[in-house]
């Protein structure tokens, strides 16, 4: 297969630690109170779907991470719009 095998990794969990919000050229949202979780091996910045729901966030296409913010109208894509990001 893939030829990888996946060891065990820390994880360092931060309570209640940090408040996150969108900020657009033209939308913010209020900042909502979350939890911080820190990976030693994770190079991006993930989000729960828990926290995605409380932003208002609506997932239109994953591969390109391409998404809108709830009040948007639809067609409206914000996010990366890359045709090459993930291509074999």
């Amino acid at each position: 297969m893939f030829g990888t095998v996946a060891d065990p990794t820390k994880l360092y969990i931060l309570p209640s630690s940090i408040y996150a919000s969108i900020l657009e050229d033209d939308y913010e949202t209020t900042p909502v109170f979350s939890d911080a979780v820190i990976s030693k091996v994770e190079h991006e910045v993930l989000i729960s779907d828990y926290l995605a729901g409380s932003l208002g966030i609506i997932v239109e296409y994953f591969r390109n991470g391409v998404w809108r913010i709830s009040g948007d109208p639809n067609g409206k894509a914000r996010g990366i719009i890359d045709r090459s990001i993930g291509s074999a």
